[in-house]
């Protein structure tokens, strides 16, 4: 019977992507068909369509002889599709090289699956970014008669207005009507109704209104000469209306594909369609259209997306063709990806052209107040997608972690007034990634503002700052909503500095000392009150004392369960009034260097104007404000910029408002 749960994989194409997914480490095993043996681990290092598989066999060298002589194997190994299981193969050639011993042999016959192959997916790992431009139609309004008052006042002509944008000079052209119409009654004219009304006017702002008059006039009578028809006749349809918005690609296979959102985009428009066009949208610039039927929809409030499930609908051979060598391409990277110092050559559908980063995904899809807001953004769907792959039972990933480190420094180095603007305009993702953005930019800022640091432990330091948060996105929500915890639920919480430091072991390159000083230890207390191990003032060093202060006043200036974001003032005074927990030497070198009122403060003026601080002047007082009209996070449709003596005249500042998202 168990034999019978196996079906033959007919598709090459399927073939070679399935034979992708055992190339990642610890997917593939090698059994002899000899009685009685056993699978042995076995690593694929190489696929050639068609061709050849290539294996290291370096830890399984006792089965060498055997397989010299000619003894054939299967391979086994498990994916998303289930159990694969290869025909019987046999080794061609062996190599050593440089102490491995390598072997190859002929491409298999075939592949056997213990699940149905619809079910197969290649999902994209961390750094493999996808974008999928959704586009439906918009639904349609409910209908109403064409005699209802609804609809006659539809009809109704818009109060027409002169076409000038700029007021001051709408209120010259008035000015100069009224004098226009002075001189001509100093003359002694009075408007004759039986004038020639064809006799042109000297105004052309007269002339031009006179000419729009008529026209309407002429339209008018023929409008209600039909307007007994049109009572009639029911109403046209409506113009059709679509509604476009960029997603991020996580799974493809051949019936379908998983798709994320930002929630606040309004991609809950997506679910009560039925239907929708969508275009996959690869690095080097590969568009493909398909049509999708939404199948699931799944909120995650935390990180503030949607996930929605799509079925392909009226694939074509062509297109089912695709797709099968798109999950290849996507299981070859996932496997180049996987594990360090992998030497296989990138795929091709993976090479970034510029000209498609547009395209690639629901962060740069969206529109940012600022330039450096959008460079941030990338960052932080990297920590997004870490933090996901935390939950999955991943590691930290080294390679993606050390080059956002240095995209933040670089960032950080480029502007940093700019940058620190920037995380106020981050506001659509989860509050560990928007926290560890902060935590890193204000920690290395600081740091670098006490005197030269080599950029290695700089960039150590912004990686650690960056994740040591990311473990409360592994435990569940609720205790993070709760405005009270138990002690059971206390002592819980505090289990996500550990849960991130045992997925740090990967991350070779930062320095022990630093991992420690700053994911470990950044919510030790000086009197010995912190955790995750009550450390007392003299096992904490200068690191660790900076980095609980600058972890602190940025988790109290952002709303909680069992409180409102407070204002930095309020922050500074709680530290203060806590000089028992928290290293005073650091509260004051950091309010010195960031100002009473930083960068990215929200501020209301005497005359009820709100504004966003943007800029400082050398005694960290404020220099540049940003307009606004309300408390909501910087778009892109910024206010005006002020400063100087048009700052001093919006007058004195009335109040510091705290920030509630």
């Amino acid at each position: 019977m168990q034999e019978e749960e196996y079906s033959p994989v007919s598709s090459k194409l399927e073939v070679a992507a399935l034979l992708e997914t055992m190339t990642q480490p610890g997917a593939a095993s090698l059994q002899l068909t000899t009685a009685e043996a056993k699978p042995y681990p076995v690593i694929l290092l190489d696929l050639e369509e068609d061709e050849f598989v290539e294996f290291d066999l370096t830890a399984i060298r006792e089965l060498a002889p055997k397989l010299r002589r000619g003894v054939k194997f299967v391979l086994l190994g498990q994916s998303h599709a289930g159990l694969i299981r290869s025909t019987p193969m046999q080794m061609e050639t062996f190599t050593d090289k440089g102490g491995r011993l390598l072997a190859r042999s002929k491409w298999p016959e075939g592949l056997d699956l213990k699940q149905r192959r619809a079910a197969f997916r290649a999902t994209l790992r961390i750094g493999m970014d996808v974008g999928v431009r959704l586009r439906a139609e918009e639904p349609n309004r409910e209908r109403v008669k064409a005699s209802s008052p609804e609809a006659v006042a539809a009809k109704k002509p818009p109060v027409e207005r002169p076409s000038v944008d700029n007021p001051k000079k709408l209120e010259e052209i008035k000015a100069l009507q009224r004098e226009d119409g002075d001189k001509v009654a100093e003359k002694g004219a009075v408007a004759d109704p039986s004038a020639d009304p064809k006799k042109k006017s000297s105004d052309p702002y007269v002339e031009k209104i006179t000419q729009e008059a008529e026209s309407k006039k002429a339209k008018g009578g023929q409008a209600d000469n039909k307007a007994a028809d049109a009572e009639q006749e029911s109403e046209k349809e409506p113009e059709k209306k679509y509604f476009e918005l960029m997603g991020d690609l996580k799974d493809l296979s051949a019936t379908g594909a998983l798709v994320e959102f930002f929630a606040q985009d309004g991609a809950s428009k997506v679910i009560t369609q039925m239907r929708t066009e969508l275009e996959i949208c690869f690095p080097n610039g590969t568009l493909f259209p398909i049509v999708g039927d939404v199948r699931h929809v799944k909120t995650d409030s935390d990180r503030q997306v949607l996930g929605v499930g799509f079925e392909f609908t009226q694939i074509t051979k062509e297109q089912e063709k695709q797709i099968w060598e798109f999950v290849r391409e996507i299981e070859r990277e996932a496997s180049r990806t996987a594990g360090e110092g992998n030497d296989r050559t990138p795929s091709a559908l993976f090479e970034v052209k510029q000209e498609a980063v547009k395209f690639l995904g629901r962060r740069q899809g969206q529109k940012y107040a600022t330039p450096m807001a959008r460079r941030l953004a990338r960052i932080a769907g990297y920590l997004d997608s870490q933090m996901v792959a935390l939950n999955q039972g991943q590691m930290i990933n080294s390679t993606q972690l050390s080059a956002h480190a240095d995209r933040l420094l670089d960032i950080l180095e480029d502007d940093r007034e700019e940058a620190l603007f920037a995380l106020r305009c981050i506001h659509r993702e989860s509050p560990w990634v928007v926290h560890g953005l902060s935590v890193a930019m204000k920690l290395v800022d600081l740091t670098q503002s006490r005197g030269r640091i080599p950029r290695d432990v700089i960039k150590g330091i912004a990686a650690c700052a960056m994740v040591h948060d990311l473990g409360k996105g592994m435990l569940p929500s609720s205790l993070w909503r709760a405005s009270t915890l138990t002690r059971d639920s206390y002592m819980r919480m505090q289990s996500h500095v550990e849960l991130v430091m045992s997925r740090m072991d990967t991350c070779k390159w930062l320095a022990p000392i630093l991992v420690k000083n700053v994911v470990e230890q950044i919510n030790e207390r000086l009197d010995g009150s912190g955790y995750p191990h009550n450390l007392e003032a003299n096992e904490l060093g200068q690191l660790p004392r900076m980095a609980a202060v600058v972890d602190v006043l940025d988790a109290m200036s952002r709303p909680r369960a069992d409180r409102e974001g407070m204002t930095a003032e309020d922050t500074y005074r709680h530290l203060l009034d806590n000089r028992t927990q928290f290293d005073e030497l650091w509260i004051e070198a950091y309010v010195r260097h960031f100002g009473v009122i930083p960068v990215g403060s929200l501020i209301c003026f005497e005359s009820g104007q709100l504004a966003w601080v943007t800029r400082l002047d050398e005694k960290r007082h404020i220099h540049t404000v940003i307009l606004t009209s309300d408390t909501k996070p910087p778009q892109d449709n910024l206010g005006d910029t002020v400063t100087g003596t048009a700052l001093e005249k919006l007058g004195a500042i009335k109040s510091v408002l705290g920030i509630d998202y």
